[in-house]
């Protein structure tokens, strides 16, 4: 199977931007950022997989809110994030490549 899969890593702290909330869960008009991010990804042609990389101690919440979003013939996956970006990138990239 050929196709686009998409890494969303949206696993930060949001401490700088001051919510007390993963910045991923902050809402703007009516909807997370997390929610904004994945409408712009369906628009993608020949998208296959979505893997979202979350806050650690959020994951099913993320994956509640996308599975709102994400059509249900696009595979998602759900992973924690790392300690740093780079940790999250790698972690989300383990489902994509085996």
């Amino acid at each position: 199977m050929t196709g686009i899969a998409v890494i969303l890593v949206a696993a930060g702290d949001g401490n700088r931007l001051g919510k007390g909330i993963p910045k991923a869960l902050v809402e703007v008009h009516g909807k997370t950022l997390l929610e904004h991010a994945l409408e712009r990804i369906l628009g993608i042609p020949d998208l296959i997989q979505v893997v979202v990389a979350s806050h650690e101690d959020r994951v099913e919440e993320f994956e509640s809110i996308s599975r709102k979003v994400l059509a249900e013939d696009i595979p998602a996956r759900f992973t924690p994030g790392g300690a740093s970006r780079q940790g999250s990138i790698f972690n989300a990239l383990q489902p994509v490549i085996s």
